[in-house]
């Protein structure tokens, strides 16, 4: 599904250049479940959003499915987003005005569907992560973990055949960190593909494949 080739990333920092990444090469294959871990500032969430095309590589091509997402124009690399990626962060980024499922219907709103299937489709997500009857209610009348949910819905909603998740537990207690884990690899087991970041081992363990990052390089793949 997905090749990583070469990939390079500098940032500017003054008169140098900081190598984030550093000739990154890797294939993830429709179905899998790979985890990345490494120290904070290793390369993981860079890596994450270039995959995801939120923003471009130094070098490098990123290929899904053999289309080089970085090819085209960024109008093109922002629909390649909506039908094809979901994201969820550890900040959640819920808009604390609108309810668990206008949040959810937010991927859905450049889409050419209608508000009868809007609805469905939200409706749907907010029951696979275990929400139903609670569709009507802010984020503030929701506890840490049922809000993680909201963000999982949110990115399922649109059915995209890659979930990147960049640290979705790191706020969360064990507990509730644990049942959203479930929750991702309820989706895996369902065929959905993955690739999420982490910190916890126990979390890193849910992957069928694990990554380790450091300095900017896959240091170790099992």
């Amino acid at each position: 599904m997905i090749e990583v080739k070469d990939l390079c990333k500098q940032f500017k920092d003054g008169e140098k250049m900081i190598d984030v990444l550093k000739k990154i090469s890797f294939t993830i294959n429709e179905g899998d479940f790979v985890s990345i871990v490494g120290a904070s500032g290793s390369g993981k969430s860079t890596l994450l959003t270039i995959i995801g095309g939120l923003q471009e590589p130094t070098s490098g091509h990123v290929y899904f499915k053999g289309q080089d997402i970085f090819a085209d124009s960024k109008e093109d690399l922002a629909i390649f987003r909506q039908k094809h990626i979901g994201f969820v962060f550890q900040q959640m980024h819920l808009i604390p005005y609108l309810t668990a499922l206008e949040n959810v219907l937010l991927p859905l709103v450049p889409l050419n569907m209608s508000i009868e299937e809007q609805l469905e489709r939200g409706r749907w997500a907010l029951e696979k992560v275990g929400l139903k009857g609670k569709e009507n209610r802010y984020p503030d009348q929701l506890s840490g973990g049922e809000q993680g949910r909201v963000a999982l819905a949110r990115a399922i909603v649109n059915k995209p055949p890659l979930i990147l998740a960049d640290e979705p537990t790191g706020n969360l207690d064990s507990k509730t960190g644990k049942t959203i884990m479930d929750l991702f690899k309820e989706l895996n087991n369902e065929g959905q593909t993955i690739l999420f970041i982490t910190h916890h081992p126990e979390h890193a363990n849910y992957g069928n494949r694990v990554f380790d990052m450091q300095d900017g390089l896959i240091v170790e793949s099992r």
